[in-house]
């Protein structure tokens, strides 16, 4: 699309899954309508939700200009609900945004002038992590890196709600359904076999962590060492005992620590 003022302004779909957390949701929309880059459509997915309240959601999408309603009759998971997505989007561009966080009001202008200007496919940012009960933040810089294949596969930082891609890099590649845990990180490493996933350093995304989110929880994050292992590297004996290896490794150190290096 040419704006006006003869600049390049394409698409970006927004994908937004949420089951139940209706005040959450709520706030994540909020700060897509607040984006200053406006030429976007908002996707949000209704994954099964039990809350009674989701209605509000409706009558809020009501008033979005370009936003698309998806209601998934029976939880599914958060892989099925932003395929479900993914199918509907029309943008060149793919931005991920989870229910229960919520972005900086440049996050799309800054991170899609910085594709655009070097031809990426697929960039990620550094992003803030909020403690939910505590409300404290601190930037987590992820976007220092650029991660390629296999090496992503070991270690991948990467926040969802940070990615954005060109749909080109899509094609059949979809998030694994069967998966409730590590299926980002595995989407991410089998784009790497075709691009390089670019970092921005600036944190332009709010993740809010709490004891049940995987970046606090060691056996969502073993469980998820797991999943990427086995997918990625099942017919590559040697990667693999590497990943066993390595993940075992930053386990233990993560539990006499506090956190992972790299």
């Amino acid at each position: 699309m040419i704006n006006n003022k003869g600049d390049y302004s394409p698409v970006i779909s927004v994908i937004l899954p949420f089951y139940n957390r209706i005040d959450a949701v709520l706030r994540a929309i909020i700060s897509v309508e607040e984006q200053t880059y406006k030429n976007w459509e908002l996707i949000v997915i209704n994954d099964g939700s039990t809350d009674g309240d989701e209605q509000l959601i409706e009558e809020k999408l009501i008033n979005v200009i370009n936003a698309v309603y998806i209601k998934i009759l029976k939880n599914s998971g958060p892989s099925a609900a932003r395929n479900q997505g993914m199918k509907r989007a029309s943008g060149t561009y793919i931005a991920f945004l989870d229910s229960d966080d919520e972005w900086i009001e440049s996050k799309l202008k800054v991170q899609l002038a910085d594709m655009i200007k070097n031809n990426w496919l697929f960039s990620h940012t550094s992003y803030w992590r909020k403690d939910s009960v505590t409300n404290s933040k601190i930037i987590i810089q992820t976007g220092k890196k650029h991660y390629r294949y296999p090496w992503v596969g070991f270690s991948c930082r990467i926040a969802t709600p940070s990615v954005m891609l060109h749909r080109d890099v899509i094609a059949a590649n979809f998030f694994d359904e069967s998966l409730r845990v590590g299926e980002d990180h595995i989407l991410w490493a089998k784009i790497a076999k075709k691009t390089t996933l670019y970092g921005i350093d600036i944190a332009l995304s709010v993740v809010n962590t709490n004891e049940l989110t995987t970046a606090k929880n060691f056996k969502l994050q073993n469980a998820a060492q797991k999943n990427v292992r086995n997918e990625l590297f099942a017919q590559k004996s040697t990667l693999f005992l590497a990943h066993y290896l390595y993940s075992s490794l930053r386990l233990i150190y993560l539990r006499l620590y506090g956190f992972f290096w790299g």
